[in-house]
């Protein structure tokens, strides 16, 4: 039994080779992600509005370096500092 985590266990279970509990869960918060937006542009170009459609991404300020699970080198910090990543 797995400890409860903030991502569904597919998306855990997609990257076995990270032993690391702090690193799998944020991979698979990515890997989520990305199937979702993916789903969303293809939703869009099925319904002829890919050419009409403006799509903004924006992330929030680095990586949280605070749970072992990033690395924002060679940018200093991260989330909850004055750098925030810069």
């Amino acid at each position: 039994m797995y400890p409860i985590r903030p991502v569904p266990q597919e998306y855990y279970d997609r990257f076995p080779e990270i032993k690391d509990v702090n690193k799998r869960v944020y991979y698979g918060m990515i890997a989520a992600l990305d199937e979702v937006i993916g789903m969303l542009l293809e939703s869009l170009k099925e319904n002829d509005l890919e050419e009409n459609t403006l799509v903004l991404f924006a992330s929030d300020n680095g990586g949280a370096t605070y749970t072992g699970a990033t690395d924002n080198g060679p940018l200093k910090a991260g989330k909850f500092s004055q750098f925030e990543g810069e």
